[in-house]
């Protein structure tokens, strides 16, 4: 079961609709092997978290502690990636009245 944040699994429909391929990136984190996962089965499970996912863990941005010390640069709400990620996922899944760690399919997603 893949464990993923909401705004990830937000990002990948998102650009599976522009029809962007799906190609490693620098930071080595696993965006595209999620992705290519995601649309072969959208029956699947998934374990929504507000905290770093399975998309994080091999980034080089994730510390020991398991927090990204990646930045935005001129973000009005915070420049740390962490604390953006957090509040956005938070008010994700508060929008669609479900919950941390809850257990769901990517299509009922």
């Amino acid at each position: 079961m893949l464990t993923l944040r909401p705004h990830h699994i937000i990002d990948i429909i998102r650009d599976l609709g522009q029809n962007k391929d799906f190609v490693p990136h620098n930071y080595g984190h696993d965006y595209h092997t999620i992705a290519f996962n995601i649309t072969e089965d959208m029956d699947q499970l998934v374990k929504l978290v507000i905290s770093s996912d399975d998309i994080c863990a091999p980034c080089i941005h994730l510390q020991p502690d398991k927090k990204c010390n990646d930045i935005l640069n001129n973000h009005p709400y915070s420049h740390s990636k962490q604390i953006y990620n957090d509040h956005l996922d938070s008010k994700i899944i508060e929008l669609l009245s479900l919950h941390d760690n809850m257990i769901i399919s990517i299509k009922d997603y």
